[in-house]
């Protein structure tokens, strides 16, 4: 496999299709290891400017690479098969061809969507190993773009395994236009659901030259019973502002409430609350912030939060003991503030979260406009989920 790669990087900087001449040379000069200039000819009466560099030669050996294990993670090569320079160490076969287009004085990188190398040619970046493309167009039914990496993946079958790709986000119109080599590709979307658990969706397409082909995303229909869950809490009070005590803030009767233990002006507090208030369903949400003292208030974020959530309360609460008593109550972590509890307005926890993982936020939003269907009554259980 590396002759064939040796020997198409050959031809693909032959004379007939190349701007510029090369010759590399042993260390004693003796022997010409490689070129592309015509027998007889010399560098100093074809070319205008000649540049000279050094190098210790590289060994390198053929490597798997990383690989998609079908799970969504990665595996290497078996021990031994790295490539190994003995000048960098470099350990892969894109910045072992990104040194040599560096000793030819050429504008190289790494392609972004899968890491193969690339030089420069005047109008753009162009493989240095030929290939052949097909375009895929993805297309999103319907709501915001989806998250590359989050909600979806894109991997390419290299003959061994599942190569994950990066592609750009370039959504335009629900439609993002991909240019790729062509081969068999794989698309994976996910729903992630406030229990941990993900519903993924899995589909193949193979994509031919000169071939364009279009794919929707799909994400798989969940319903309420999915997303929300259902524990009892136990009573907790607090206070409001002006020192009226709260039996039970579980339980008062106003309809569904997210409480929200907030560390203001702490990491990730101050994560989540951004994100909050960059949503705008954020402003028609029942929020009820528990804090330590009045102090609380001034601090920026915070007092942001309350300033563009309309529907946001405060409440004084006993962190030393609720806080710990509410998490460990509902399986979450007591050290890993915010800790986000969606209830009935009866006692009931219907979703939980602490800390901040990618997608909690919008969890949440989709946990709370659930909860009002169901108070109300409103709620079609087939309800299928949007693209997010």
């Amino acid at each position: 496999a590396f002759q064939e790669q040796a020997a198409q990087v050959e031809e693909r900087f032959s004379r007939n299709n190349t701007w510029f001449r090369f010759r590399v040379m042993s260390a004693d000069g003796a022997e010409v290891l490689g070129t592309n200039l015509k027998e007889g000819e010399t560098l100093s009466k074809v070319v205008r400017e000649v540049q000279y560099y050094s190098f210790e030669p590289q060994v390198l050996v053929e490597s798997r690479g990383p690989y998609d294990d079908g799970d969504g993670g990665t595996s290497s090569g078996t021990d031994g098969e790295k490539w190994a320079g003995a000048a960098q160490g470099g350990d892969a076969p894109g910045d072992s061809v990104l040194e040599w287009l560096g000793l030819l004085g050429l504008p190289a990188r790494l392609r972004p969507l899968d890491g193969a190398p690339e030089y420069w040619s005047g109008d753009g970046f162009r493989p240095v190993l030929p290939e052949e493309t097909g375009t895929l167009c993805l297309t999103c039914p319907g709501g915001d773009p989806p998250a590359a990496g989050r909600d979806w993946s894109l991997s390419r079958w290299t003959g061994e395994g599942w190569r994950r790709l990066s592609p750009a986000e370039g959504w335009a119109e629900g439609r993002l236009v991909l240019t790729l080599a062509q081969g068999r590709y794989r698309v994976i979307t996910t729903v992630r659901l406030p229990s941990g658990d993900q519903l993924a969706a899995r589909r193949e397409v193979e994509l031919r030259a000169g071939e364009a082909r279009t794919l929707p995303l799909r994400l798989r229909p969940w319903t309420a019973e999915d997303l929300l869950t259902r524990q009892t809490l136990p009573a907790f009070s607090a206070r409001t502002l002006e020192g009226a005590e709260i039996p039970d803030l579980f339980r008062m009767g106003t309809g569904p409430v997210t409480a929200l233990w907030a560390e203001e002006g702490a990491e990730p507090t101050e994560h989540v609350l951004n994100e909050l208030l960059a949503r705008r369903e954020a402003a028609s949400l029942p929020l009820l912030f528990l804090v330590r003292s009045r102090d609380s208030l001034s601090q920026p974020t915070l007092a942001r939060a309350l300033e563009c959530l309309p529907e946001a309360r405060v409440l004084l609460d006993d962190w030393e003991y609720d806080l710990e008593a509410a998490a460990r109550h509902l399986g979450r972590d007591p050290d890993d503030p915010p800790l986000m509890v969606l209830c009935d307005g009866a006692g009931t926890a219907l979703y939980s979260a602490c800390g901040y993982r990618v997608g909690a936020v919008d969890l949440l939003l989709r946990a709370a406009g659930c909860s009002a269907d169901i108070c109300s009554g409103s709620l079609d259980k087939s309800l299928e989920n949007p693209v997010k």
